[in-house]
């Protein structure tokens, strides 16, 4: 499979990654799922693979996902990247830091479904 059809999940709880590949590959069954615990890991990652899109949580421990994303956003290929904040967060705060942030990730609240995926705005997906 290409790259181009291959999303990074990063997410540090092991039932989240995996209800989240569920739910992808039931919006997409043609993306393969690249999985990481936490944003420093999803760096090495995104970088030797290029995904099509990113989902990424916020809480996490070694780099946050607002680190990961500060961090994605020193490099302007990320730009064209979709990426969507998918936390359990519903502080009016994060939604305001998502929509201020350079990359303007979307926000999806958690539980992440093949139907909330659907509603986003991911080219080709």
């Amino acid at each position: 499979m290409s790259d181009q059809n291959k999303i990074l999940v990063i997410d540090d709880d092991d039932i989240f990654l995996y209800t989240a590949s569920f739910a992808i590959n039931q919006a997409n069954p043609n993306v393969s799922i690249i999985t990481s615990n936490n944003g420093e890991d999803a760096l090495t990652k995104a970088e030797s693979f290029n995904p099509k899109a990113i989902f990424v949580d916020l809480n996490m421990p070694i780099m946050s996902g607002w680190e990961f994303l500060d961090e994605l956003a020193k490099k302007d290929k990320w730009y064209s990247v979709p990426i969507v904040i998918v936390t359990s967060s519903i502080d009016w705060d994060d939604k305001q830091r998502a929509k201020n942030h350079p990359l303007k990730p979307s926000f999806v609240e958690k539980p992440l479904s093949a139907d909330k995926i659907r509603q986003l705005d991911i080219p080709n997906f």
